[in-house]
């Protein structure tokens, strides 16, 4: 198995990326005394964890 570099240098990872729209409709919220197993069944796009909420 491969394993990737990752691009540590801002500059460079940003001349490197090459974005698309994606059709279709997005949410973004926040959950409060949720955890991820009760929104899996959505097939979330991204998910974020944070200590502060």
């Amino acid at each position: 198995m491969k394993i990737m570099e990752g691009i540590v240098e801002l500059d460079e990872l940003l001349k490197s990326m090459e974005p698309e729209i994606q059709s279709g409709d997005y949410v973004f919220c926040t959950v409060v005394n949720g955890s991820y197993s009760d929104y899996a069944h959505l097939s979330l796009l991204a998910s974020f964890v944070e200590e502060e909420g």
